[in-house]
């Protein structure tokens, strides 16, 4: 068995599981249940107002409509399983695994006796979209059963998919992701895949792709620009302010707490591409040649840049920001990202 999941006909594909693409087992037995059909008012009441907050869009949507289809009562209990916890009172059950799983976010928190979950509930909680039934629908309906408060926002991510289906083990569609991280960096493979869609929705990935961002956004637009700046700032002999500020600010900050990362990354690359774009048009080397005082007042300013960029990198890249400082304050250009196969 690869998931343990009640479908019901109507969700299967083709007579299969959608995940794994494999027939259900027909299985019956006696069970506990929860009366979660009681809380469908409560539930759609808390997030039609916004008290519960489900994100993205379509998945609220898609909580919604189940809502409205009715809401059927759910077993809590096995019967017949030699592992697991046992039920209370019936030694015959054990609990259904789901069950245990949302538990363990509030009794973890008790385990220093502290009411950590009712002071303070999950300002976010993230899951895959292929489990938003159990943690949008069936975990804040525990909740109100219990009277604890519900967590403030549930994002529910999309799936790593390459050729279009889902990775996963047990197709044997799967990426090592120890292995990237060993070839590119865990900074350029984390980038990559926060920069190549939109975070929450399905995004198809492969090692070319990881590869293009690599050698394009890393290591030719990135790299190369602050090998540039420091490399002139040696050559033309230009005396820097290392506390020198860019008056220029990235406002990402509502694009970081709204998850859209894919945004914010592309107004950094933005600044690495402006920086680009002004050496271009400013031409330092002619500069050297007949205005040494603009020449310095340039170079300040990209070199004033790259600190901030440095700066607003560190949520998504630390070792690259920090690699970054590290140059900017020694004035030592070092490559950033090697070109791969070297």
């Amino acid at each position: 068995m690869d998931c343990e999941r009640v479908l019901k006909p109507e969700e299967l594909k083709d007579g299969r599981c959608p995940d794994h693409n494999k027939p259900p087992v027909k299985h019956s037995e006696e069970n506990y249940f929860f009366l979660l059909s009681e809380f469908s008012e409560q539930l759609r009441d808390r997030i039609k107002s916004g008290e519960l907050t489900i994100e993205p869009t379509a998945r609220r949507n898609e909580v919604l409509g189940k809502i409205e289809q009715g809401l059927e009562d759910i077993s809590v209990s096995r019967a017949g399983v030699d592992w697991g916890i046992p039920f209370p009172d019936d030694d015959s059950q054990t609990i259904y695994v789901w069950v245990d799983a949302l538990c363990n976010y509030y009794t973890a928190t008790r385990i220093f006796d502290t009411q950590v979950w009712e002071d303070h509930p999950a300002d976010i909680h993230f899951m895959a979209k292929d489990i938003l039934w159990f943690h949008a629908i069936v975990w804040p309906a525990l909740l109100l059963a219990l009277d604890l408060p519900l967590p403030k926002k549930i994002f529910a991510h999309g799936f790593f998919t390459i050729d279009g289906k889902k990775m996963s083990k047990t197709v044997g569609n799967v990426l090592d992701p120890m292995a990237l991280a060993d070839k590119f960096g865990a900074d350029a493979v984390r980038y990559a895949l926060l920069r190549e869609f939109p975070f929450g929705e399905d995004g198809d990935i492969s090692e070319e792709k990881l590869a293009r961002r690599y050698e394009k956004d890393l290591a030719n637009e990135l790299g190369n620009l602050l090998q540039r700046i420091l490399v002139m700032i040696k050559k033309y002999d230009c005396r820097i302010e290392a506390s020198g500020k860019n008056k220029e600010t990235l406002n990402i900050s509502k694009d970081i707490e709204s998850l859209r990362f894919d945004i914010a990354l592309k107004l950094i690359w933005d600044g690495f591409r402006k920086s680009n774009e002004n050496i271009d048009r400013e031409k330092p080397w002619e500069l050297a040649e007949t205005n040494k005082e603009k020449l310095a007042k340039f170079l300040q300013g990209e070199y004033d840049r790259l600190v901030t960029i440095a700066n607003f990198l560190e949520p998504f890249m630390p070792e690259t920001a920090q690699k970054m400082r590290h140059q900017l304050e020694t004035l030592k250009p070092e490559p950033l990202f090697p070109r791969l196969g070297k």
